[in-house]
């Protein structure tokens, strides 16, 4: 009896072994380049909010703050922002500016607002942060906003595969 459950258990973990000869080098690799990606982010920037939620009466602040912490020395990195969805805007000596949904900015410390303000009810949209070097992306990151039902308005982190 013994002998006939090792034999099962073998069976199962050398059919639980095969590999599948259908995924090419290719999209393996592109899959680890997009996790290093995501992993190395972390060695570049910090990105936070100041605030656990947002909800459109705050006076407080004019959005969401994303608060972009640099964390590795380097003047040659640049840091493109885009959002899929609202606005983000600028706060500097009580003066609001409208930025847009794509930024380049230095790679400094700084804080951002995103708002949901635009000409349509936004109730999710999704955050890109790119660290780059010249043309070239050396980390990245995804964020989602998203609306609850009860008006607040949370980040999250994400990762996609591209």
């Amino acid at each position: 009896m013994k002998k006939y459950i090792i034999i099962m258990l073998l069976v199962v973990l050398l059919i639980g072994c095969e590999s599948d000869d259908e995924i090419s080098n290719t999209e393996e690799s592109v899959i680890s380049d997009e996790v290093v990606k995501f992993l190395v982010f972390d060695e570049f920037l910090d990105v936070s909010t100041s605030i656990d939620h947002y909800h459109l009466v705050m006076s407080s602040v004019p959005g969401l703050p994303l608060e972009l912490k640099v964390l590795k020395d380097g003047t040659e990195y640049t840091i493109d922002i885009s959002v899929s969805a609202g606005r983000l805007l600028s706060l500097e000596d009580s003066i609001i500016e409208e930025l847009g949904d794509k930024v380049f900015i230095d790679y400094k410390d700084l804080t951002l607002y995103w708002s949901p303000l635009d000409e349509v009810v936004v109730e999710n949209a999704d955050i890109l942060i790119e660290v780059k070097e010249g043309d070239e992306v050396v980390a990245k990151a995804s964020y989602q906003i998203s609306l609850t039902d009860d008006g607040y308005i949370l980040m999250h982190t994400v990762f996609t595969v591209e």
